[in-house]
């Protein structure tokens, strides 16, 4: 009698790849060398790996925003980015990888 092979486990050889270990979080730095207009507050977070999201708070001086006393001050997004950043020996590359939806005229 013939064995049956339709019970028999294979194993797979293959080696998994290495898990890349992420780097620093570069958040700090991002925000203090992205540019920025007078009165702008930047904030960056990590999403993962060497991406982050970036905003760009401006002060919200639309009418009823201050709820009628100077001592809270409220912020909208001015805009928003995802960026690639890497740090090098000369400093932080940073790539904007923003999908931009493309406009046809």
């Amino acid at each position: 009698m013939e064995p049956n092979h339709d019970d028999v486990l294979v194993a797979d050889k293959r080696q998994p790849e290495p898990k890349k270990v992420p780097g620093a979080d570069l958040s700090s730095e991002i925000a203090q060398i992205v540019a920025r207009e007078k009165g702008e507050r930047v904030k960056v977070r990590r999403v993962f790996g060497d991406n982050y999201r970036c905003n760009w708070l401006t002060p919200d001086e639309r009418p009823g925003n201050r709820g009628g006393t100077m001592a809270l001050e409220t912020f909208r997004i001015r805009d928003s980015k995802f960026l690639r950043v890497k740090k090098t020996g000369t400093g932080l590359e940073i790539e904007d990888v923003t999908a931009r939806v493309a406009t046809s005229n």
